[in-house]
């Protein structure tokens, strides 16, 4: 997709389309590809005199640039609001047309197009005429003359480097995970790989002017878990194309920089996975003398994966049938892989039997301790072989009734890794069944207790402490810097139904008086039935001092819930009356969010702002926040008075 329509940018802006001429034209350029240099919008901010606002393309050939205008309340507008097609990335126009302006100049109006999912540097070196293309400061002609200045300057000042994190700092330390951070670590257990659910075909506008978008080359998504050279392990997530799965092996030893971390939402915040992308593989490490630093087994989980862990007694007094748990537990009974047949064929079946990690006794299968049987299907069964008193870890499984016993069977995506003991005698390991504490004195964020059974968590009442960024003002915010709020409102409905035939959305209906009625069966553009629900949420926050209208969607808006689309969808369609509850109770919820102004000045008609990101302040620590707040707020009101601030009560 790379290569582009060398010639069509000029011969676009001054070619004269009469109804005669417009088949030869498009049989000249049939379905140009360009490259998107930049995006601007206007008016910045709407007002009626001008009109509706609108983007505008800035596209090169690579030897000159056009403008492409994107037509209003349509699917592609929507893509280019929430960063689907970005500066840099190539774009296909499937359909077009010529538009001439009041200087006699046309602009191309783009109806139908396809994008990469990658940006890529400046194609080519083109030229444009400052005065007809007054480009914004990030456009890729501008960067270009930036890198190049950068370039330069690296003669004198190198880079920074990255900075070596281990595993444990992300519990320990949060605040090293600020900046270039790298890590380096071996892969011991490797997911498989899922196509992930991009806008791969042709969408379809919702107005007159059809529009549409489609995506380029297809990316995955797979899981693995990491361990460092201290034997402390963490799930990470890879997105990328399907030269990244061959690139990332099993037992493979990585450099990873330009990572992300997902926190949770719980009280402790602990980290729940690491996220990286394609080029954050710097180096394969391959020496033998450095690869024998790392592992091949964990001796402890860190971050939520922990917390989720339960105990064999946990699981077979509280798990309920039909949900999914996870367990960890020491192995008393082992039935090898075998094959049988089931309705999908012939598959690999094996069954461990786990006994409670802290039973000592549970030396074999008839001790008097609980027993769980886990059955494991698949690849799973035929990869695993866990030995007898070794300690194991299956993430997640889902809950079974055979014969009045709880029985756990395994799921494509079931994690089954075997967790070792410290070398030097430390603690087990294998007692990873409470949620991980904190610990002051530089420890693993262990997750099993020091004292006592499997099942009851200890947590050290210190709290590592954690200096937040952030501005008290909503006008202020912006996709790098938080402002901390408070839901006032949510605005059903809190679904849209995206058609997998057509790739159109169409609006949860609501009622008077209802928040859950109206779920669609099918599609009102094809009548497809193949329809998956998507978050969308209109949310009212406040600052203290003001208010305004918020979008959230995708993981924004999964954060804000705490739930993904498909476990809204159910509950909703269980008891319709949980969607009201859903948003009476995140009424008041304080909220750490990211935001991107929308140029709306009045909130009423459309959101204000798109959230980038979200983070719920659990009312325990989000105590360290409000006390960051409150010291920033302090030295705002120092600064205006020349005095301390006083904010006893």
């Amino acid at each position: 997709m790379e290569a582009l329509s060398t010639g069509f940018c000029a011969a676009a802006l001054v070619q004269s389309l009469a109804p005669n001429e417009v088949e030869a034209w498009q049989q000249q350029w049939p379905q140009p590809t360009l490259q998107v240099v930049d995006i601007q919008r206007y008016p910045p901010v709407p007002a009626a005199s001008c009109g509706p606002s609108r983007f505008y393309v800035a596209v090169s050939d690579s030897e000159s640039v056009a403008w492409v205008v994107v037509p209003p309340c349509t699917t592609l507008e929507d893509s280019v609001a929430a960063f689907e097609i970005e500066v840099g990335c190539c774009v296909t126009l499937l359909s077009h047309a010529l538009v001439t302006a009041p200087n006699g100049l046309n602009v191309i109006v783009a109806l139908q197009v396809k994008y990469s999912n990658n940006t890529f540097r400046l194609l080519g070196q083109p030229t444009c005429a400052k005065a007809l293309f007054p480009l914004s400061a990030q456009s890729l002609l501008h960067r270009q003359d930036t890198d190049a200045k950068a370039h330069r300057a690296v003669v004198t000042s190198p880079q920074r480097p990255s900075h070596s994190i281990a595993i444990r700092d992300f519990m320990e330390a949060p605040q090293r995970a600020l900046g270039n951070w790298c890590v380096t670590a071996r892969v011991v257990w490797k997911g498989r790989a899922y196509p992930l659910n991009s806008h791969m075909s042709r969408f379809n506008g919702s107005s007159d002017t059809r529009c549409g978008v489609a995506g380029g080359s297809p990316r995955f998504v797979f899981r693995c878990l990491l361990v460092d050279e201290h034997s402390d392990a963490m799930v990470a997530v890879f997105f990328g194309g399907e030269t990244l799965g061959e690139r990332v092996r099993l037992h493979g030893c990585y450099r990873l920089a330009q990572g992300m971390v997902k926190w949770g939402s719980g009280e402790n915040g602990a980290p729940i996975e690491l996220q990286f992308v394609e080029k954050s593989i710097e180096e394969e490490l391959t020496a033998d003398d450095i690869r024998r630093m790392f592992p091949f087994h964990a001796s402890v989980l860190v971050g939520e994966v922990a917390q989720q862990l339960r105990s064999v007694l946990v699981v077979i007094e509280t798990a309920q049938v039909g949900g999914y748990v996870s367990v960890v537990g020491t192995v008393v009974a082992v039935q090898s892989s075998t094959q049988i047949t089931t309705k999908r064929g012939r598959v690999w079946r094996s069954v461990v039997t786990l006994a409670n990690s802290t039973d000592d006794s549970a030396a074999m299968r008839g001790s008097s301790g609980p027993f769980v049987e886990v059955t494991l299907w698949g690849e799973v069964a035929e990869t695993v072989e866990p030995a007898l008193g070794e300690c194991w870890v299956f993430h997640p499984c889902v809950v079974q009734l055979f014969q009045h016993r709880k029985t756990l069977s395994s799921l494509a995506s079931t994690m089954a890794v075997k967790l070792v003991p410290r070398e030097g005698g430390g603690k087990h390991a294998a007692l990873a069944t409470a949620p991980p504490r904190w610990d002051g004195e530089g420890g693993g964020a262990d997750a099993a207790p020091a004292t006592g059974s499997a099942d009851e968590a200890v947590h050290n009442p210190q709290v590592p402490q954690k200096n937040m960024q952030l501005v008290l003002d909503l006008e202020e915010a912006s996709p790098t810097l938080p402002v901390l709020t408070r839901v006032q409102e949510v605005v059903p409905p809190l679904l849209d139904w995206f058609c997998t035939e057509c790739n159109q959305t169409q609006r949860h209906v609501v009622t008077a008086g209802n928040t859950a009625t109206g779920f669609p069966t099918a599609c009102a553009h094809c009548r497809a039935t193949q329809l998956c629900p998507t978050l969308h949420l209109c949310v009212w926050l406040s600052d203290g001092l003001c208010a305004g209208l918020a979008a959230f969607h995708g993981f924004a808006a999964e954060s804000l819930l705490e739930a993904s689309p498909a476990e809204v969808a159910r509950c909703v369609e269980r008891e319709a009356s949980l969607a009201a509850e859903m948003c009476d109770r995140l009424v008041g919820l304080p909220v750490l969010v990211w935001l991107l102004p929308c140029g709306v000045v009045d909130g009423f008609d459309a959101p204000q702002f798109t959230v980038t990101n979200c983070k719920r302040i659990p009312y325990i620590s989000g105590c360290h926040t409000l006390g960051s707040a409150i010291d920033t707020l302090a030295s705002t009101i120092d600064g205006m008075h020349g005095g301390a601030a006083d904010f006893s009560v």
